[in-house]
C-alpha cells in the first residue's frame, strides 16, 4: 500500500472558512486504544503513514502516543512518516527546534505546515513564520536541529519541514459556504486506480478510499486490517466502479448517471462522488 492517511481527530484551535471536515474546538478525537489497534492493522508494505486532523498538535499526548508506540513495538520500520499540521506553535526557532527534535525521535520523517493560505491567517497564524528562507523560525529550527545531532541540514536523515503553497478549497464542510469563486475545479480523483492503494482513517476508525471521505467507509480499521478491508471492497460492485472509473463509473452502477452530466463529472469528481453517496455515507 502506497499511503495509509490518519485523520485520528478533527479537534482544532482554529474554525477555519475553507475547513472541508468543518474541524474546531471540541471535535472527536480516537482514543488511544483504537490508534494501537489501527497501527497494527497498517499493511507491512505501507510506505507512507501520515498523521493529520483536525489539529494534531491540539491532541499532542495522543500524537506523541501513536509515534511511541510504532517506535517501541517496531511498526513499519521501513515507512516514512509524516506530521501535518496548521503550525501554531511555531512562534520562534525554540519552539520549532523542540518539536521537531521530539518528532525525529520518533522516527518521523517530514513536518508538512498546511497554513500558508489567507483561511488561516484570518485565524490568527501567523504566515510571514512559515518561510523556509534564511533566518526564519523554521529555518533556524532545523539549523539548531542538525548542530544537536551533529549532521547537516540538508541531510535526508534529519527531518524535512514542507510549507506547500495555499489550494483552493473543495466544497465540504464549511467550505461550502465560501463564495463560488473561491473553490476549485478538481480534475483528478484520489480513489481512482486498479487498486485501492491510499486510505484515510477517520476519527471513529473508519476506512475511506480517499482524503475527502465523501464515500460510504469500506470497513472498520480497528477491527479489521486494513489490506482485507481494501480486497472486499474491490469485490464490492460500486467500489470496484469507483476504483476502476471514479464517479461516474460509481453513478452508473447506481443508477445514478445521467449522459448530459458527463461534463461535470469529468471537471469535478469530488463533489459528484458527494452527491452520488450523499444517501448512503
Amino acid at each position: 500500500m502506497e499511503q495509509v492517511t490518519i485523520q485520528f481527530t478533527e479537534n482544532c484551535n482554529l474554525q477555519c472558512s475553507h475547513c472541508y471536515l468543518s474541524c474546531g474546538l471540541q471535535g472527536r478525537t480516537m482514543d488511544k486504544n483504537s490508534l494501537e489497534k489501527v497501527l497494527q492493522n497498517i499493511p507491512e508494505n505501507t510506505k507512507h503513514v501520515v498523521f493529520t486532523g483536525g489539529e494534531p498538535f491540539v491532541e499532542k499526548d495522543t500524537l506523541m502516543h501513536a509515534l511511541y508506540y510504532m517506535r517501541i513495538n517496531s511498526i513499519l520500520p521501513k515507512a516514512r512518516i509524516h506530521v501535518h499540521t496548521n503550525g501554531f506553535w511555531i512562534k520562534d526557532d525554540i519552539s520549532v527546534y523542540r518539536v521537531l527534535r521530539q518528532l525525529r525521535s520518533f522516527r518521523v520523517s517530514g513536518l508538512v505546515v498546511t497554513s500558508r493560505d489567507s483561511y488561516h491567517k484570518e485565524q490568527g497564524i501567523d504566515t510571514e513564520k512559515l518561510g523556509m528562507h534564511s533566518g526564519s523560525p523554521i529555518f533556524k529550527g532545523l539549523e539548531m536541529l542538525a548542530t544537536a545531532v551533529g549532521i547537516s541540514r540538508t541531510s535526508g536523515r534529519l527531518i524535512r519541514v514542507n510549507v506547500p503553497n495555499a489550494r483552493k478549497p473543495l466544497p465540504f464542510g464549511r467550505a461550502k459556504l465560501l463564495p463560488e469563486e473561491s473553490l476549485r475545479n478538481y480534475s483528478e480523483c484520489d480513489a481512482r486506480a486498479e487498486k485501492i492503494y491510499n486510505v484515510t482513517i477517520s476519527p471513529d476508525g473508519n476506512a475511506y478510499p480517499c482524503c475527502w471521505r465523501q464515500t460510504p467507509s469500506i470497513g472498520s480499521a480497528v477491527e479489521t486490517p486494513i489490506e482485507v478491508l481494501a480486497e472486499e471492497a474491490k469485490k464490492n460492485e460500486v467500489f470496484a466502479a469507483l476504483i476502476k472509473g471514479g464517479p461516474m463509473k460509481a453513478a452508473e452502477v447506481l443508477g445514478a448517471y445521467d449522459e448530459k452530466d458527463k461534463a461535470r463529472y469529468q471537471a469535478n469528481p469530488c463533489v459528484e462522488c458527494e452527491r452520488i453517496f450523499k444517501d448512503l455515507r
